[in-house]
């Protein structure tokens, strides 16, 4: 964190599988709307791989909300092991849109993951972004995606570069606050990233948006501890 963000942290008060699957998630989201990975290693159970996509991101000019999306899995080590957690950013705003544990990183689990963000934004961007991960590069999920009409990119073989901003996602949220907590089950991690998430997305200045939250950038809502004092003050006339 950048001794500029940390001024602007410190100085607010509160400091402390499938077509059939993705097309119910598409159709019950708009029925809503009126208008480097440091994982383990492991086998995936994905369908036959197909040649790596190219790579769109290379000197594009990003200008807007959900024109990229990107998603990654890293893993979070507990007692028992490890889970895995998948999340999926918009790239301009950095905003998080969707994220889940699981203890396996079968496809099933990143095709969740899009149909909840899918929910969040009402909408479906022009790229997503993967790194070269058998869950991205099987049959499933690359029909999948292309049959929402976006288009695949993936990063180049070993270049966790290419997916840099998800990257330093998951290095804040190890180093800042997962590996500072004690957790003993599934659901007491979740509810850690949970926290952590929100605070990010509503609270958490960040340069790349003009010191706007990401929330703020991708909605144009006010940060929380504003929208509260907002709220408070116009309770009291």
């Amino acid at each position: 964190m950048s001794f500029e963000l940390w001024g602007k942290l410190t100085g607010r008060s509160g400091m402390p599988g499938f077509r059939g699957k993705i097309a119910r998630c598409l159709h019950c989201s708009l029925d809503h709307f009126p208008i480097a990975s440091l994982a383990p290693c492991q086998a995936s159970e994905a369908s036959s791989k197909l040649d790596g996509e190219p790579y769109f991101l290379r000197n594009r000019q990003i200008t807007k909300a959900d024109e990229v999306w990107a998603i990654d899995i890293t893993y979070i080590p507990w007692s028992r092991g490890h889970v895995y957690l998948a999340a999926i950013i918009d790239w301009k705003t950095r905003a998080v849109l969707a994220w889940r544990v699981n203890n396996t990183m079968d496809v099933d689990f990143c095709l969740d993951v899009l149909c909840e963000a899918i929910g969040v934004a009402g909408a479906v961007p022009e790229i997503i972004n993967t790194d070269q991960g058998s869950q991205f590069t099987g049959v499933e999920w690359i029909s999948a995606v292309e049959d929402l009409g976006a288009r695949v990119s993936m990063d180049g073989k070993g270049r966790w570069m290419d997916n840099v901003l998800i990257e330093r996602l998951w290095r804040s949220v190890k180093h800042e606050w997962v590996l500072l907590h004690e957790y003993n089950t599934i659901p007491e991690l979740e509810a850690l990233l949970s926290e952590w998430i929100e605070r990010y997305n509503t609270w958490r200045p960040h340069t790349a948006n003009g010191g706007e939250t990401p929330w703020q950038a991708y909605r144009g809502l006010l940060p929380k501890l504003e929208r509260e004092e907002v709220k408070g003050g116009a309770s009291n006339c």
